[in-house]
């Protein structure tokens, strides 16, 4: 599995970017499952850094 490995300072140029590719012109679909893609990780951004290294620890594993 490649590794995720987003620094907390990337998120926004993150997002950004997510926004920008996928947001426009998709079936609905593509639509619903970047949506539900774009809020994990929005909710992956408020927790702490703790946890978020755990989290990678345990994608890693």
């Amino acid at each position: 599995m490649q590794r995720i490995d987003f620094k907390i300072t990337q998120w926004n140029r993150f997002e950004h970017f997510i926004l920008n590719r996928y947001q426009t012109g998709n079936s609905d679909s593509k639509s619903a499952e970047i949506s539900s893609f774009i809020r994990f990780f929005l909710m992956l951004k408020k927790v702490k850094h703790h946890a978020w290294k755990r989290f990678r620890i345990n994608l890693d594993s």
